[in-house]
């Protein structure tokens, strides 16, 4: 009888440590179906995990949670987040072919929430260790799952031929195991990775018309493959508005407008305005370069009029006044070519140097000319009506005058930044083997004189040359409390031994680290010099990738733009 108890007792423990674990199992389940119930719902179940003692459980449900918190943008300590996350995953076993599942969906999401707050590279580092680990579970819907996020990270840093390799095996895994998904599921998974692939086709070859119009043939190809498989309203819609795209770029307007319309009407339909902006602003500029100034006009009136109430004003919005201005300027109604254009001047004024930069390259590769010069040439051509000819020549020669000097300037600056550059790669040469970094001789006197013993000296002294090997400095939470915790003394002996021996304040020592490590490795690592300046400001240690620069060429002389560019000159 007591050995039938006894039996009996572990058949209910083992029963209850099931059902514990296929609750747990459920739980998690319901986190991945958030875009359809809710952040709010799926909130609920991820809270229900951390009821689980289990590390990777409690790891599963710190990431997931984090994820939801970042999509919803709410307050909360991320930094707190990860230090959980990562020590839980600690207590994982990597090679324990019961964690493999986990473990790829806890880096999926982790690559999700990078790719959510634009920090691609880790994204990236992420999705490959999920792929990884998808691999060894030889689970195939995950691998597909993971695959399209890298292919979606490289498409983001630029990559494309490598998107396009990524893309193309994701479907080729889809075709051959159909069966593994719902009938009605497939075809949408299908469509949309094969829609990627259109648009990756279509980006590589707006990237240089001249040399790549095969790939304009293989987005066609692709875009009228789909029209005729997909039942997708949306994914219509879009594939049209591509199409048009694709035909803008090879100067086919007639043809461009057709496909624009067509997108039009459907997504006027479905009441999407993001789309209907789009699309107005398309079938205007369309209008445009096919010299239709009545229809143009009528399009860009119909778009700013949409836009005028909206807090953000993006770039279409910018670009369609300077193309009002100069469609009023050929029906020679100076005073409403005069109105866009100091409001086109006045908007793009009202941009950073870094926004008026992107806006710039922007507007290049739309009109094939310099924004900047297109903001003097409207001013001339409007004058032009109101002055006589003799204020022309005079203000004709003031032009000259300016511009020569922006020349000189633009000259001088050149000179002054290759020689800037030359300076930083014969500091490079002669610091090559030198393990510390000396920085700027720039005194910084305290405040109030913090008398530090030897011994204190020594101590920081030794913690700074420890942690500048460790690249401590590359951490964006790097700043003097957590490195007086590290080494092990308080913020005042900190700055004052610093203020002494390295003669910069506390920032200005660290903006040094970062920026001569960023500079070695720009020189030794040419890959690097393809990556944006938001991405290196990240590895940096930066979040910002305009501070990142200015502090770039407060220390260099120069812009990281301009130190890369003559890198890959010399």
């Amino acid at each position: 009888m007591k050995r039938f108890f006894t039996f009996l007792f572990s058949l209910i423990i083992i029963f209850s440590f099931s059902q514990t674990r296929q609750e747990i199992a459920l739980y998690k389940n319901k986190f991945f179906l958030y875009p359809t119930i809710g952040t709010d719902s799926a909130l609920v179940y991820v809270n229900k995990v951390f009821s689980s003692k289990e590390p990777i459980d409690l790891a599963f449900a710190y990431t997931a949670k984090r994820q939801l918190l970042t999509v919803t943008n709410s307050n909360f300590n991320d930094k707190e987040y990860v230090n959980h996350i990562n020590n839980f995953l600690k207590k994982v076993s990597p090679t324990d072919k019961n964690n493999y599942k986990d473990l790829s969906n806890i880096y999926n999401i982790l690559g999700n929430t990078d790719k959510t707050n634009l920090k691609n590279i880790e994204a990236l580092k992420n999705f490959i260790k999920a792929h990884e680990f998808a691999q060894k579970n030889k689970d195939i819907q995950q691998i597909i799952k993971v695959k399209g996020n890298i292919a979606t990270i490289k498409t983001n840093l630029k990559r494309t031929d490598e998107a396009i390799t990524e893309t193309k095996e994701v479907l080729l895994l889809l075709e051959k195991n159909k069966r593994l998904y719902a009938e009605d599921y497939y075809p949408i998974l299908y469509e949309n990775n094969f829609s990627n692939l259109g648009l990756l086709y279509l980006n590589k070859f707006i990237s240089n018309p001249t040399n790549h119009k095969k790939y304009a043939d293989s987005a066609l190809a692709n875009f009228n493959t789909l029209l005729k498989a997909t039942k997708n309203v949306n994914l219509t819609a879009t594939t049209y508005l591509k199409i048009g795209a694709l035909y803008e770029h090879q100067s086919k307007y007639k043809t461009a407008n057709d496909y624009y319309f067509k997108s039009l009407k459907i997504y006027d339909s479905l009441k999407s305005k993001e789309y209907i902006d789009q699309l107005k602003y398309n079938i205007a500029s369309t209008y445009y370069e096919s010299n239709d100034f009545k229809n143009s006009k009528k399009y860009f009136l119909d778009f700013t009029r949409t836009l005028e109430k909206d807090s953000i004003i993006n770039n279409e919005y910018i670009f369609s006044q300077n193309f009002l201005s100069s469609i009023y300027l050929k029906e020679n109604k100076k005073d409403s070519a005069q109105y866009y254009s100091n409001l086109f001047i006045e908007l793009y004024e009202k941009k950073n140097a870094h926004e008026k930069n992107d806006l710039a390259t922007l507007y290049k590769e739309l009109h094939k000319k310099d924004i900047n010069d297109e903001v003097i040439h409207l001013k001339e051509k409007i004058d032009n009506h109101e002055r006589n000819i003799l204020f022309w020549i005079i203000i004709s020669c003031l032009i000259l005058a300016v511009l020569s000097g922006i020349i000189y300037y633009q000259i001088k600056t050149k000179k002054r930044a290759i020689a800037n550059f030359h300076k930083i790669i014969e500091q490079y040469e002669e610091n090559n083997n030198i393990e510390n970094i000396t920085v700027s001789n720039s005194p910084v006197i305290s405040k109030q004189q913090i008398i530090l013993t030897d011994e204190n000296e020594k101590k920081i002294q030794d913690g700074l040359t420890k942690l500048e090997k460790e690249k401590y400095f590359l951490k964006q939470e790097y700043d003097q409390y957590s490195v007086a915790k590290k080494i092990g003394t308080n913020t005042s002996y900190l700055s004052s031994f610093i203020n002494k021996h390295k003669e910069v304040s506390f920032g200005d020592y660290t903006n040094q680290l970062r920026v001569d490590h960023i500079v070695n490795e720009l020189i030794e690592n040419k890959k690097l010099r393809n990556y944006t300046i938001q991405s290196l400001a990240e590895m940096t240690g930066y979040k910002n990738g305009t501070s990142f620069s200015r502090i770039f060429k407060s220390l260099k002389g120069i812009t990281p733009y301009q130190f890369i560019e003559q890198l890959n000159k010399e």
